[in-house]
């Protein structure tokens, strides 16, 4: 998933004796776009060596694994220790 956001900046000018002040008001442009990503159902007793082939099939870059990796230890679904250095 990419999220692009383009800023645009405008000022907003009160009328002359109107007594505002002229400031500057942000103008978000907000893009997202998905790509084909795969899904994953794995099955209990999981080998971490099937794991990273898997995350590696489908081309995912070696801090994406990392990410992956440390997501599952969080939610308790990682037996053992995950060391990052």
């Amino acid at each position: 998933m990419t999220v692009a956001i383009k800023e645009n900046l405008k000022v907003s000018q009160p009328n002359a004796f109107a007594g505002g002040d002229t400031v500057v008001v942000p103008n978000s442009d907000i893009q997202v776009t998905e790509g084909s990503g795969k899904m994953f159902n794995f099955q209990p007793g999981l080998t971490l060596d099937d794991l990273v082939r898997a995350v590696n099939e489908v081309g995912a870059a070696p801090s994406d694994l990392m990410a992956i990796l440390q997501a599952l230890k969080q939610a308790g679904a990682i037996e053992g220790q995950l060391i990052v250095i």
